[in-house]
């Protein structure tokens, strides 16, 4: 890869910026494309909120996403099968939440549900008056149960409150299918992203767009590229 960061004019056609799933498929799309490409990555690893964890060394643990979303639409479900990946497709899965020091007595976790639901009527009443407001405008910020509702979106959509549109919410396509991965989705991502080209550690500072070619700054030198 050194070599192609002495050309002239542009060291590469496309650098994509980010070695999670998104820049990992990007990756295999431009390859498919016959787009040559590099892919640079700030961490020593690819998956970026995808990350397995091993206990004693032998257990997998998810750090970052769990279980494949939206399994029927989602793309991962392929690449499982075609790595040999393990998952349940069993929906039947039992929870209790460990709330203020107590499992959640099953009350106040109906009372908990009914606040979710009242949120989500708000987020859609809002949606048709003006998409672009925040979720966390619908959400009685008063409540006890306002700052787990805060986390739970938080987790669904990967943003606080206040970065999340109510139109994210709105229009998300949920199929309500979350298929676990027995060896880890983070291990999938990792595994799928292995025959990308990507060049660890080098975090990108800047990006000049004034030119032609437009010029990254990184942590491990300057790099060219006609699209970023």
């Amino acid at each position: 890869m050194q070599n192609k960061m002495n050309k002239s004019i542009s060291d590469y056609t496309l650098v994509i910026i980010g070695a999670g799933a998104a820049g990992l498929g990007a990756s295999e799309h431009a390859t498919s494309l016959g787009i040559e490409h590099v892919v640079v990555e700030a961490s020593h690893r690819t998956g970026g909120r995808g990350l397995t964890e091993y206990l004693e060394n032998r257990i997998p643990v998810d750090l970052g996403c769990h279980w494949m979303h939206c399994a029927s639409l989602n793309p991962y479900v392929e690449f499982a099968d075609r790595y040999g990946f393990e998952y349940s497709k069993n929906e039947d899965y039992r929870t209790s939440l460990f709330f203020d020091s107590e499992w959640l007595p099953e009350q106040k976790g109906k009372q908990l549900a009914e606040f979710k639901n009242a949120g989500y009527r708000k987020m859609e009443n809002l949606y048709r008056e003006s998409p672009g407001l925040p979720i966390v405008d619908a959400i009685d910020s008063s409540s006890e149960w306002a700052a787990h509702f805060y986390y739970w979106l938080s987790l669904m959509h990967s943003n606080d409150v206040d970065e999340v549109a109510v139109q994210d919410v709105v229009e998300f396509n949920e199929t309500d299918e979350d298929w676990p991965l027995k060896q880890g989705y983070g291990a999938l991502i990792s595994r799928h992203g292995e025959a990308c080209p990507v060049k660890m550690n080098t975090a990108v500072s800047s990006i000049d767009w004034r030119n032609n070619p437009v010029v990254l700054t990184t942590s491990q030198g300057t790099i060219k590229a006609d699209k970023v």
